[in-house]
């Protein structure tokens, strides 16, 4: 047992080494010292004391490896909220460029389609579909020979009175052939026709051709039926559809039946053939 030689307390732990009132160096107690009664709620709550004075003096390798790991995620922590910070402006650098730089194509498109526009209206007139304006393209300069235009055409108003000289001229047109009168049937004819699989064909080529059938036939019988006359909008332009059955005698004798389309433009007051071809085919012989 050990005492403290200012307070005269006594303590039974030999682990103490001083007092607990005074902080004074215990020392062994004598047989012949007289004891100092402590009473069990004094002796308790100074055992008390000395336990916990021991706990706060003593730190355990625990105690320092969890501080160690308290520190280490405290740092990661703030490491890691850096690194957030810095991938977070580099986002938004690389957002603004690239908006930056869409804005930029985007004002250069604009600014090329507006040139474009401008080089339409001083090259050529502007057409296209649907509003979008398109260039004409400028014709090249060459040998190639272009059909002369035709004359403007006469209004017509009294259709069925033009009816009637479509027919009569699809007649006349008939009987010139039966004729064998070539100047006269080809009076018949515009300038350029559409002459079956021949677009655009003078009235020179047909002449030809039609001045090979007048010399091959001795005899041309020509009947006409089912005449039917229509007009365009405008009436300037009329379509005449018809059966047509010929019996030419020759050396070499040719008949046959065909539905036959004519296409009629007034010219000048006058009806002039732009087109002729077959439709149908009933026989040939």
């Amino acid at each position: 047992m050990r005492i403290c030689p200012t307070c005269r307390t006594q303590y039974t732990d030999d682990t103490l080494r001083y007092c607990l009132q005074d902080g004074a160096a215990l020392v062994e107690q004598l047989a012949s010292d007289t004891p100092t009664v402590a009473f069990n709620d004094e002796r308790e709550t100074v055992e008390r004391i000395a336990q916990t004075s021991s706990r706060s003096r003593v730190t355990t390798p625990d105690d320092e490896e969890l501080t160690r790991v308290a520190v280490a995620d405290k740092t990661s922590s703030r490491l890691l909220a850096v690194v957030i910070a810095v991938l977070g402006t580099l986002l938004v650098v690389v957002i603004a460029g690239a908006l930056g730089t869409w804005l930029y194509l985007k004002d250069g498109d604009k600014a090329t389609i507006s040139s474009n526009s401008t080089n339409v209206n001083v090259n050529g007139r502007l057409s296209g579909n649907s509003g979008a304006n398109l260039p004409t393209p400028i014709p090249s300069l060459s040998n190639t020979p272009t059909s002369p235009p035709l004359p403007p055409a006469t209004p017509r108003i009294d259709n069925e009175h033009g009816q009637q000289e479509v027919s009569q001229t699809v007649y006349g047109w008939k009987a010139m052939a039966e004729s064998k009168d070539l100047d006269r049937y080809m009076a018949n004819y515009a300038d350029t026709i559409d002459y079956y699989n021949h677009s655009g064909a003078s009235r020179s080529y047909v002449r030809s051709d039609k001045s090979r059938a007048f010399e091959m036939y001795d005899l041309i019988r020509v009947d006409l039926s089912n005449m039917n006359v229509s007009f365009d909008e405008s009436g300037n332009t009329a379509t005449a559809t018809f059966d047509k059955e010929w019996d030419f005698q020759g050396p070499r004798n040719s008949s046959g039946k065909v539905q036959t389309q004519l296409k009629l433009r007034n010219i000048n007051g006058d009806w002039r053939i732009i087109s002729e071809r077959d439709l149908r085919v009933y026989y040939t012989r």
